[in-house]
């Protein structure tokens, strides 16, 4: 694993309801979330992302942890989401307004890449089809995470570099899927997350590691997984064994159902 992380995804201004009922709004998007929880067990993440001119403060708290440099700042409105739940903490719909994030896959052909591992989180409207190509020209290492929502539409995009993945992030659903398009033993090295459930790793196909999940009362699920594949990535490039990364992104992500949002990781 290299020494240096570069997260290629979205930043956005997240509203979040259950059941109908808002519980608040914060600064999110799975770039943002994976970067900042990287940078708890690693050094300063590089982010590549766009946003808009009504992010200048969020930027300002973001660069303590996070190398901002590769963040394009357009004028306009930075990504939007409106994330609604059921009372369980299921999905049930996301409403999308991306806003200059339109301008990502473009911004991520006109900038120098960096020799480092690069996670590329496949949620629109970056497409993997503009991403990937080039990473993999670059003979640089690489790993990938869905969402549920455009999972079928992002897997299909990707399939032709999937096998080259050192990590694939998937959820339970969103495996189904991935079996339904994909052979899961050509994957490398392919993580897999329940909820409460335990955390699986299976390594072209074979499972090489089980570890158990306590079952915690949420405030709110929004970027849980975010949190453990960032943290798991900040663990892997710290150096530890696969087990330990594993523990401290169950850890970190459990920590994050407190509340909404990451923020408070940049105090």
């Amino acid at each position: 694993m290299m020494r240096n992380l570069v997260v290629v995804g979205n930043v956005s201004q997240d509203t979040i309801s259950y059941q109908g009922v808002c519980k608040g709004s914060s600064w999110g998007g799975a770039g943002l979330n994976i970067s900042v929880s990287a940078a708890q067990l690693s050094e300063r993440p590089r982010l590549i992302s766009i946003v808009g001119d009504d992010a200048l403060d969020l930027l300002s708290q973001l660069e303590k942890k996070v190398d901002i440099s590769l963040i394009k700042i357009s004028r306009g409105k930075t990504c939007r989401f409106d994330i609604q739940y059921l009372s369980d903490g299921t999905l049930q719909n996301i409403g999308c307004d991306f806003g200059v994030a339109t301008g990502l896959n473009l911004h991520f052909q006109t900038i120098e890449l960096p020799l480092a591992h690069y996670h590329v989180s496949c949620r629109q409207p970056l497409s993997p089809e503009q991403v990937l190509p080039r990473i993999v020209k670059s003979n640089l290492p690489f790993s990938l995470d869905f969402i549920l929502s455009s999972a079928r539409q992002q897997i299909v995009q990707s399939e032709g570099w999937i096998r080259l993945a050192k990590y694939v992030f998937v959820n339970s659903q969103e495996l189904e899927i991935l079996e339904g398009l994909y052979n899961i033993g050509d994957i490398q090295t392919l993580i897999i997350t329940s909820g409460s459930q335990p955390v699986k790793v299976l390594r072209f196909g074979y499972e090489i590691l089980s570890q158990s999940c306590d079952n915690k009362v949420f405030y709110d699920v929004t970027g849980a997984g975010d949190v453990f594949i960032g943290s798991f990535l900040g663990s892997q490039i710290g150096g530890d064994e696969l087990h330990v990364s594993i523990d401290k992104a169950m850890f970190m992500a459990q920590q994050s159902l407190d509340s909404i949002g990451v923020i408070r990781f940049l105090g």
